[in-house]
């Protein structure tokens, strides 16, 4: 089999698995409904890291086609197992204080493109 053959095996088997976690969350998420009871499956507005930490969270599991995550529609998926694993990592790296600090600009000698700015100002102004 060639390279390019490879890949596309490799591509569609990335794709069948991703549609395969898609599927068993929505059988998961049908047969809640049916039952009237809430899922065990957390989306960002009930999860405790918060909706864009939640959202990448799931993006990053479903592009690499890993379980325990799953898009539909806009809702973004974690299985309990999933959201522990995340929050085991601990939080996201803060900025330190000097980094949103503004830095301070150095002069500069100015260009001729300077000082044709100030001429033409002066002449108009």
């Amino acid at each position: 089999m060639s390279t390019t053959a490879h890949l596309w095996a490799a591509t569609l088997e990335a794709q069948a698995t991703a549609l395969e976690t898609q599927a068993a969350t929505l059988r998961a998420l049908a047969r809640e409904a049916a039952k009237g009871s809430p899922t065990d499956l957390i989306d960002q507005t009930a999860s405790p890291l918060g909706n864009r930490r939640h959202c990448t969270a799931v993006q990053k599991l479903v592009a690499a086609g890993k379980p325990g995550a799953s898009i539909v529609g806009r809702k973004h998926y974690l299985t309990p197992e999933a959201l522990a694993a995340e929050l085991a990592k601990g939080e996201p790296r803060k900025r330190a204080a000097n980094d949103t600090a503004p830095r301070k600009c150095t002069p500069r000698e100015p260009t001729p493109l300077d000082t044709l700015d100030r001429s033409l100002a002066r002449l108009a102004g």
